[in-house]
């Protein structure tokens, strides 16, 4: 959630007076992004999601946040929106394991062995998920979004990662350089990487006719984006005493002692038997010690990584 910004920007899901600027915030989170459509309609009741973003000027969504954001953006109401991640059959749609036919070396033999690193989903299958879900949204460009929700003022921003420069890349229903679906960007933005997805999301923006291969926003620290979408609110000329913000997030739960303890015994072996190659009955705690690194640095993606935003 947020807090002041600036002593201005303040954290409310109450219907703001018409001067104020309002903007949403989704975050990432993977399939636990339900728990933002179950706050929004705790507040809302069952609204239809056109109706939902009317209420709001600026709407910008990573990830999980981003899956929400094109289902408001199709119409589902509230209810049916939560069935996009309640339902079964949705979620695996969206995330659809890959076969070891599909996988690619060498995560394809490490998951046979039991090892579970590597990217186990499919974005090609994510991608058509997408559409088939959303075909309104898939059938307009960003731009034409805000006309078709019935609120031509509004700003929409989706935030993803430029796999091939290594930098954030924002997608704009306002943008005058790109010219995307909103089904492409939400497949960058929840293309979560290392553990969870295998390739990057690859499509042509229409404008300016670039390939975009991306992963999700996290990468660029915007898995809670409200800092982004404070910051869009400047650059459009909108006065920081007018914003109020309501920012949704998912959050994580902390390590428990006994995994702590876990952890630190990896840690001290793998610091001992390192130069001692032949010890092979110490091989297995360090390689459990090199999984849970990695893995904790995949799951920030899912969780809350070291970005600014959290702090506002």
């Amino acid at each position: 959630m947020c807090n002041k910004f600036d002593g201005t920007v303040k954290n409310e899901l109450t219907m703001p007076e018409n001067d104020h600027y309002k903007i949403l915030s989704l975050d990432g989170g993977g399939s636990w992004a339900i728990i933002q459509l179950l706050t929004l309609y705790d507040r809302y009741g069952n609204i239809k999601g056109r109706e939902l973003l009317r209420n709001f000027d600026l709407v910008i969504a990573n990830s999980g946040g981003s899956i929400v954001l094109a289902a408001l953006a199709e119409d589902y109401s509230l209810e049916e929106a939560i069935d996009l991640f309640k339902v079964k059959e949705n979620r695996e749609r969206i995330f659809h394991k890959n076969s070891f036919r599909d996988r690619f070396f060498p995560t394809d033999y490490l998951r046979v062995f039991g090892l579970g690193f590597g990217p186990k989903y499919s974005s090609k299958k994510k991608k058509e998920a997408f559409e088939g879900l959303f075909p309104k949204v898939n059938a307009l460009q960003m731009e034409e979004l805000p006309g078709a929700i019935g609120k031509e003022s509004l700003k929409i921003v989706v935030c993803t990662y430029d796999a091939l420069n290594n930098r954030a890349k924002f997608f704009k229903s306002y943008s005058k350089s790109d010219s995307v679906r909103l089904t492409q960007a939400i497949n960058g933005s929840s293309n979560a990487p290392v553990q969870y997805f295998d390739f990057p999301a690859r499509f042509k923006a229409k404008k300016s006719e670039v390939f975009y291969e991306l992963w999700d926003g996290a990468l660029g620290g915007f898995n809670n984006p409200v800092l982004a979408g404070i910051i869009e609110a400047y650059k459009l000329g909108i006065p920081m005493d007018s914003l109020r913000v309501v920012s949704l997030g998912t959050s994580n739960k902390l390590m428990s002692i006994d995994e702590k303890n876990q952890f630190w015994k990896w840690k001290q072996i793998a610091t001992k038997y390192r130069r001692k190659k032949l010890v092979f009955k110490k091989l297995k705690p360090q390689f459990k010690f090199f999984m849970a690194t990695v893995l904790n640095q995949a799951k920030t993606i899912l969780y809350q990584p070291p970005d600014t935003a959290n702090y506002i």
